[in-house]
């Protein structure tokens, strides 16, 4: 295996700090409304939905020996000997647990609670590949599916500066890349490479050219400390601990040491500042109730865990431009409304269909840009794929291990179409795979995370095309099979459409807010 680094480290002198000064704060992130979401005695270092609950509640791991489970007013404790960074669920039952402290990584099942060892050598540190008691591991922290290897999870061994793999299978514990890392914490995929906060004040990205050739690049921030916003090349961080997606190639990152949330736009490759106010409040606040450590995205409200102190949940999210006197400007349209006159300022009104329009005006010589975002309904479409099945309903209700297998088999799907979509969609982080069956009918949705306007009936046509062609060159989407145990025989392959098609490209619509049913028929909320 050929590993590469190329560092983007520059010799900056200590007073990089003074450039990009903040003393007037555009947001880059605005959050329109913020509330108390679960009071924390503990420092939580990772946070993901309970995919075992199907309630809403959040899974939480603190460094205080506890994994535990809330949905905001009742709080159960899973776990309460292991100190938890990390974690990751491996599908509905199973979760993959970083011990940090005793540096080894453990298997918990829902269904029983029983736990075991998966890799590493609990209790010892060290630097080792090889199978559980033989392989050693460093205090690691982060855990995530590889989504290139389905049977393989990723790991951060932080004080052996590497990024490790693990086989779900053998417990077989190897290295993937250990050069360009200073103590690695987290990890999120995005468009098939991997995003690496390092707690020492920069991320990196991970890529694969093949399977032989890896590089470990640093792309925002350095090994010096600082809180500057800006270009990849200039921005600083303190003490980073997370990365969560908040848009297309938009990520936020908890600047620990600098008490801030940052937002990495990789489109402008530029680090902004995440700003939010109270409910009730047009005060805009940059910084947040205490030191961020853990993020979470569910359905664009983002927790943001605290080092010690209050959970939050911020909400309504706004995209900013760069800094500009001239406010961006909000309308919303009444029912059945297609166009609403929006005032511009001196004198000037124009008509605005729904959407987020770019307007331009003269300042200090050069064009200033501002938005006019106009709203209709709480309704969004995601891109998905689609598949239909004949299938008894009855067996799929039959017990958990018919549900389970069927869970497994759209799950691993799932995997699989994330390699197929590459650059142009990524499969939801937020958003499970689910299925729908009524009269003998099953419908699966595998989601992903493009998001389109309300305006928007169906995928980008050129888009779509090039998704279907793709597969339309896959054996395994050309005869999409799903897996369910009581059946016979237990492989079911899907229906093919009018076009000869196994997978279908389509708009999935839901409501924003998910407490609202939404209205196929009205293409509204309720």
């Amino acid at each position: 295996m050929v590993m590469q680094c190329s560092w983007l480290v520059a010799i900056v002198a200590l007073f990089i700090g003074c450039v990009a000064a903040n003393d007037e704060i555009q947001p880059s992130l605005l959050f329109r409304s913020s509330t108390l979401f679960l009071n924390s005695t503990h420092q939580v270092l990772h946070m993901e939905v309970d995919r075992y609950k199907h309630d809403g509640s959040i899974l939480i791991g603190s460094s205080q020996n506890h994994l535990q489970t809330t949905n905001g007013q009742t709080t159960t404790t899973l776990i309460s000997d292991l100190s938890v960074s990390g974690f990751t669920q491996i599908n509905r039952t199973h979760l993959a647990i970083v011990a940090q402290m005793i540096h080894c990584i453990k298997i918990l099942n829902r269904d029983n609670m029983f736990t075991q060892t998966l890799a590493g050598t609990c209790g010892t540190n060290g630097y080792a590949e090889g199978g559980v008691g033989v392989g050693r591991l460093y205090n690691p922290w982060g855990v995530v599916l590889d989504i290139r290897n389905p049977g393989n999870l990723l790991v951060t061994d932080k004080h052996n500066n590497a990024l490790r793999s693990v086989d779900l299978r053998t417990g077989e514990l190897s290295t993937v890349i250990n050069m360009g890392f200073n103590e690695p914490v987290k990890m999120l995929w995005a468009n098939g490479t991997l995003l690496v906060v390092n707690h020492q004040h920069y991320i990196s990205q991970v890529s694969w050219l093949g399977d032989e050739h890896i590089s470990n690049n640093v792309i925002a921030g350095s090994i010096i400390e600082g809180d500057v916003l800006g270009g990849f090349d200039v921005a600083k961080f303190s003490f980073p601990f997370e990365i969560e997606r908040v848009g297309y190639n938009m990520y936020m990152v908890s600047d620990y040491g600098n008490k801030k949330l940052k937002l990495l736009d990789m489109n402008r490759q530029k680090v902004g500042i995440v700003c939010y106010r109270h409910i009730d409040d047009t005060a805009t606040n940059c910084n947040p109730p205490d030191e961020p450590v853990a993020l979470l995205n569910v359905n664009n409200t983002v927790y943001v865990g605290p080092d010690e102190g209050q959970i939050y949940a911020f909400s309504g999210t706004t995209f900013l431009p760069d800094v500009c006197p001239h406010k961006n400007i909000t309308a919303l349209l009444a029912l059945n409304q297609s166009t609403v006159s929006v005032y511009l300022g001196e004198g000037q009104t124009e008509s605005f269909p729904e959407g987020i329009h770019i307007k331009t005006v003269p300042f200090n010589s050069r064009s200033c840009t501002y938005y006019v975002i106009v709203e209709r309904a709480r309704v969004k479409r995601r891109l998905s794929f689609k598949s239909e099945f004949d299938v008894r309903c009855e067996l799929i209700d039959y017990d958990n291990d018919s549900r389970r297998s069927l869970r497994t088999s759209i799950i691993r799907r799932k995997d699989q179409l994330q390699g197929l979509c590459e650059e142009d969609c990524m499969m939801s982080s937020t958003m499970d795979p689910f299925f729908e069956c009524t009269k003998d009918h099953l419908t699966v949705y595998w989601p992903t995370d493009n998001l389109y306007n309300t305006t928007s009936q169906s995928p980008p046509a050129t888009l779509s095309n090039k998704l279907k062609r793709k597969l339309s060159q896959s054996n395994v989407m050309k005869n999409m099979e799903i897996f369910i145990i009581f059946h016979s025989p237990p492989a079911i392959a899907a229906n093919k459409n009018s076009r000869g098609e196994s997978v279908d490209v389509v708009l999935y619509s839901t409501c924003v807010d998910q407490t609202k049913p939404y209205n196929v028929g009205s293409d509204q909320c309720l």
